[in-house]
């Protein structure tokens, strides 16, 4: 079992003063948290609300698959069509999971576990995070030397438009884990020059695609 700490703020709770709930993160009877990424990361998204999270969790002798947890039930449920799906990602109402799908293409469904759609096909085995950018758009990246930097998509379906350019001089190689910021103008992620160990704080301007480290 994976063990939760939430923290939920009132319009008068100080940081300090904030209530802090424990629980352990049971997975559903039969299954166990997967840890898909180098055997020692689970893919793991809270709700905005805080009321709910969904996570990676599998069966013996199976894949992963996604599992939805309401913090009001005792145990998750699997989500349909979610067999190793990677980053997925609450919706800012709480309404939608977006999600990348082994066959490279950006997936969505509703947290009832219906609407599968597609979003756009992003790269085969290249995906690097998804996020919201608006409830109408999402921001992703590909771990991918050949087609880097941050791409957008309509939520809706359509196809993806770089908006972020490589900061070549400086050295940087690849424009990763995306975390939108200011209400969709701004997207923080994590930028790598000559390997994967080095990572530092990247931001980018969603409106002119100017990003800095």
């Amino acid at each position: 079992a994976t063990t939760w700490y939430v923290a939920r703020r009132t319009a008068r709770a100080t940081h300090a003063g904030a209530r802090v709930l424990r629980f352990p993160l049971e997975p559903a009877p039969g299954t166990r948290i997967a840890f898909p990424v180098s055997g020692i990361a689970t893919f793991v998204a809270l709700s905005p609300d805080g009321r709910q999270a969904v996570y990676a969790a599998s069966q013996a002798g199976t894949d992963w698959t996604l599992h939805l947890r309401r913090f009001d039930e005792l145990h998750g449920r699997p989500l349909p069509g979610t067999e190793g799906a990677r980053y997925p990602e609450f919706s800012p109402d709480g309404r939608w999971i977006a999600f990348g799908a082994p066959d490279g293409s950006i997936r969505k469904l509703t947290v009832e576990g219906a609407d599968l759609t597609t979003v756009t096909q992003a790269e085969l085995s290249g995906l690097s995070g998804i996020a919201w950018l608006t409830a109408d758009e999402l921001v992703f990246t590909r771990d991918s030397r050949g087609k880097p930097g941050l791409w957008r998509v309509p939520a809706g379906g359509g196809q993806p438009i770089q908006f972020s350019q490589i900061d070549t001089a400086g050295g940087e190689q690849l424009q990763l884990a995306p975390r939108p910021a200011d209400g969709g103008r701004l997207v923080f992620y994590s930028s790598t020059r000559s390997g994967t160990l080095d990572f530092r704080i990247g931001v980018a301007s969603t409106e002119t695609g100017q990003a800095k480290v």
